[in-house]
């Protein structure tokens, strides 16, 4: 098999499938794939997200270390360190109980 190159990837386009409008920064689960929104996306139009980098992102009320694995609790839509089907990435820093965000590596 050969490749041809596309692009680097940091970005992706993405389709939004949903009657609602997206907005910045909306985390979005495609797949295996976990990116954020990088501008406003209008049903059925193609926009940006992104699929890696660091971000603070909502998490419910357990610690989450450095270097745990981050799921989507889609219930709740909040991070989680309880195993879900949707990895989001790795915490980059601790974050005890009572934060109410954490900072994650995408696993873009």
């Amino acid at each position: 098999m050969k490749a041809t190159y596309v692009q680097k990837g940091e970005n992706i386009n993405y389709k939004n499938p949903t009657e609602d409008k997206i907005t910045l920064g909306t985390l979005i689960i495609i797949g295996a794939i976990c990116a954020v929104a990088a501008d406003d996306i209008e049903p059925g139009e193609i926009g940006t997200v992104a699929t890696t980098g660091s971000w603070n992102v909502p998490k419910d009320n357990t610690a989450i270390e450095i270097g745990e694995k981050v799921y989507y609790d889609s219930e709740n839509d909040v991070a989680t360190k309880t195993a879900k089907d949707n990895v989001i990435g790795y915490a980059i820093e601790s974050a005890d109980a009572e934060s109410s965000t954490v900072k994650v590596k995408l696993n873009g």
